[in-house]
């Protein structure tokens, strides 16, 4: 069977904010969002294999990094101030100016502003949702695992899986020696001990060692 895997990269668009490039110069807008890499079976992204935060170029698609403490804050506040130099430009800072013929905003708050964006889409949620997912499934392998371990332990003992005697002492069979009145003269245990006597009709008993001293029931064929 042919199993495809690798990794992926996902950006997902956290919001826009208007900004100077550093690389181009330009004054334009930006987009703030996350870079997460996964790693993938037949595509479907299985493993969390980091994220980065930062902001893309809209006209030189230059990528600049911020950390994600920041990124989360300023999703809460609608602030996102970034310590770099700051254009002055007149025509810049009056595009910003809340009416016609207002005076112009100040810088801090015509590029410092971040335009949330609401829906983040699929991969935003399922980002934030696969730790619990992950765990889940852990929880679920794991009840798996010991379900089948008890089922496996008690199979082939003679006894149904459900039977509380074999649930709590998982017999096994061992050679016993009937009497004439159905009692049992002696049994010989899983580690070679005879107890009682070696005489009469060999039969096999299912019990756990230490079960017959204590005359609780055990079941013989």
């Amino acid at each position: 069977m042919l199993v495809i895997f690798g990794w992926m990269r996902r950006f997902t668009l956290l919001g826009i904010k208007l900004d100077a490039c550093t690389n181009c110069g330009n004054v334009c807008e930006h987009a703030v969002g996350r870079k997460t890499n996964w790693g993938h079976v037949f595509w479907i992204p299985v493993l969390f294999l980091g994220w980065e935060h930062g902001m893309f170029c809209a006209i030189c698609q230059t990528w600049t990094g911020i950390g994600w403490r920041q990124v989360r804050a300023a999703m809460k506040t609608g602030v996102l101030h970034l310590d770099r130099p700051r254009p002055v430009e007149p025509t810049m800072l009056a595009a910003g100016a809340p009416g016609v013929g207002e005076p112009p905003l100040p810088p801090a708050l015509v590029f410092d502003q971040l335009v949330v964006n609401r829906k983040r889409g699929a991969w935003d949620f399922y980002t934030k949702a696969w730790p619990a997912i992950v765990v889940g499934v852990l929880a679920l392998g794991m009840v798996g695992q010991a379900f089948k371990g008890t089922s496996g332990a008690l199979a082939g003992t003679g006894l149904p899986v459900s039977d509380p005697v074999m649930a709590t002492y998982a017999p096994d069979a061992h050679t016993c020696w009937e009497a004439p009145d159905g009692s049992i003269n002696g049994c010989r245990l899983s580690d070679g001990t005879l107890v009682g006597e070696a005489t009469g009709p060999e039969i096999t008993c299912y019990f756990a060692d230490g079960q017959i001293y204590t005359a609780e029931s055990f079941r013989c064929d």
